[in-house]
């Protein structure tokens, strides 16, 4: 190689040097930067493990009705919810716990962290709530999963995006479908409450398994919704 070609391949590869810093650059300024928004990558692979983990409890749920378990022996009971989810219903060789090995066999999940602040969760929790369009008037038995402090866990962007997975909103949507709730929600150990609803205020959300929805009538802020059992 002559000193004309020679230079010619180091001035290349200062270029390359060169653009390659500036990706780099740009890459680290944009996760600074993204206190107000995930990237879409970030988002859209939250959403699919959300709608996988809801689809694998409800499954788990059927599979221990399918062996002779009753609406009101559903346990979600576990060493680390401790009496949370307490269920006196439920037989004693945890035969209808979702989380045990006896049970369900599947593992719990607390819920998802923040991005950037790893501290920060929505935690999935179990209810019974009356879902629009699902069973009967009754309340159903539901997975839920809703941000401990809404400013801090980015979740209405997760939640327009799990929708979008689930084709109940356009791509073009910018903003979460809304609805007014009822009751007090509590944690599901037995008992169901048919005065724990949603009102149904949104048509596309209405006879959904699953979905994500803005509530802002006692400002519960965004959450995802698995029905389990539809009564």
């Amino acid at each position: 190689m002559n000193r004309s070609q020679s230079g010619s391949a180091i001035i290349y590869i200062l270029i390359a040097i060169a653009l390659l810093a500036a990706l780099a650059f740009t890459i680290m300024n944009t996760s600074r930067s993204g206190g107000e928004s995930l990237t879409a990558l970030q988002t859209r692979v939250i959403a699919d493990e959300v709608i996988q983990y809801g689809e694998t409890v409800a499954n788990a749920v059927q599979k221990l009705k399918l062996r002779g378990c009753t609406d009101n022996e559903i346990s979600f009971e576990t060493d680390a919810t401790g009496a949370t989810y307490e269920n006196g219903s439920a037989p004693t060789n945890e035969s209808c716990h979702v989380f045990s090995l006896s049970g369900g066999a599947i593992q719990w999940q607390e819920g998802r962290p923040d991005i950037e602040d790893p501290s920060s969760y929505a935690k999935y929790s179990y209810k019974d709530i009356a879902i629009p369009g699902m069973g009967t008037s009754a309340a159903d038995l539901v997975l839920m999963l809703e941000p401990d402090d809404s400013p801090a866990v980015k979740f209405d962007q997760v939640c327009l995006r799990i929708n979008k997975n689930l084709k109940l909103q356009d791509e073009s949507d910018s903003s979460l479908l809304t609805d007014e709730a009822a009751g007090a929600w509590s944690a599901f150990t037995g008992t169901y409450d048919d005065a724990n609803l949603l009102w149904g205020n949104s048509a596309e959300l209405v006879g959904q398994p699953a979905y994500c929805v803005y509530e802002n009538d006692n400002i519960l802020g965004a959450f995802f919704l698995q029905t389990l059992i539809a009564r």
